[in-house]
């Protein structure tokens, strides 16, 4: 960490932090050893102290999030991050595309489960990704949408190439490690003739944190897509207060796991629990900045149901990297961009 940073730091954990109230001096520094040891940090001696500052007012937001009730929140491997800081994994950018004709899919049944889990079903969910300590989570949300409805399709499970999208997608403006949308990401996808898996394009954004070149790879045999849908009709615009979830909850059950955009700002310190609106903040379109996938639900018809989300924040995040967000309150505006895509024919 340079000077600068250090110092940028240190201010905007002073002008955050009050003595904290429910830990004692020696209490904040017992944890902030543990999350050191937990977590493989390390920090020079400039820095050391800086972070100890942001840890302990990151104590106190969990505190005043926790005193909301339903999810929990505590100390989890960003809590040394500023809110500013945690923002460089929340990239999600509007794609700058023409108008197009995706639908909103007609849910094949009215009967919605009160659970339903696509984990379940072997192959439809891979296992939880890590885009590491940079902004790619368009890329993976668009993979892992197309892993699903590849496997939905008929076909064998595999491990698609986030990468490819992360070094090679340039469409209406996605860029990589600063950003993108999944919509302008199946554009490229289909334009690409489709994915290559990982192994033939491996992932190294994660551990470098640079977006890379477009590299030479096979041309893709898997993940070929015609476009996509809407789980529920989108919101670009405006406060997004009526989004329709029952149709969502509906095509997820009958289609498959939906790519969907959020707001994840207040995810940096969750742990567990049902995150709700009031812990999310805005939903509105200008709101969402992360893009992950809705695997299931839970409690469907009743006032405490839930969203099954996957994260791509490796499994030591969250509920062995899924969160649970409530259903039925447009929370975190998990219905504003929810699609799927359409594998060709």
């Amino acid at each position: 960490m340079s000077r600068f940073a250090v110092a940028a730091a240190i201010a905007a954990a002073s002008t955050a932090t009050a003595t904290a109230a429910s830990y004692n001096s020696t209490q904040v520094a017992d944890l902030f050893a543990d999350f050191k040891s937990q977590y493989g940090k390390t920090y020079s001696a400039a820095e050391e102290a800086a972070r100890l500052n942001i840890f302990s007012a990151n104590l106190e937001r969990a505190a005043e999030l926790n005193a909301i009730g339903g999810a929990e929140f505590g100390v989890t491997k960003f809590a040394d991050l500023t809110a500013q800081e945690f923002k460089r994994y929340l990239t999600y950018v509007p794609g700058r595309y023409p108008s197009e004709d995706a639908k909103v899919l007609v849910p094949s049944s009215d009967a919605v489960p009160s659970d339903f889990d696509w984990r379940d079903t072997t192959g439809v969910v891979s296992k939880v990704k890590n885009q590491g300590n940079f902004g790619s989570c368009w890329a993976y949300s668009t993979t892992e949408a197309i892993e699903s409805q590849w496997v939905l399709a008929g076909n064998s499970p595999v491990v698609m190439s986030a990468q490819q999208i992360i070094s090679c997608d340039r469409k209406f403006g996605d860029e990589g490690c600063n950003g993108g949308d999944t919509i302008t990401a199946y554009e490229y996808v289909k334009s690409a003739g489709g994915l290559a898996t990982e192994e033939e394009y491996p992932e190294t954004s994660y551990k470098s944190g640079n977006t890379g070149t477009c590299k030479r790879f096979a041309h893709p045999t898997v993940g070929t897509i015609s476009g996509n849908t809407f789980a529920t009709k989108e919101c670009t615009r405006g406060a997004c207060n009526d989004q329709d979830e029952d149709t969502m909850a509906a095509n997820v059950h009958t289609t498959g796991p939906a790519s969907i955009c959020v707001n994840a700002e207040q995810w940096q310190l969750y742990s567990k629990g049902v995150l709700t609106g009031k812990h999310c903040g805005g939903h509105s379109a200008d709101d969402l900045d992360h893009c992950v996938q809705v695997v299931g639900f839970s409690g469907y018809g009743n006032s405490d149901a839930y969203w099954i989300v996957r994260n791509s924040w490796a499994e030591d995040w969250g509920i062995k990297g899924y969160i649970h967000v409530e259903l039925g309150d447009n929370a975190c505006g998990i219905a504003n961009e929810a699609t799927f895509p359409t594998i060709a024919k």
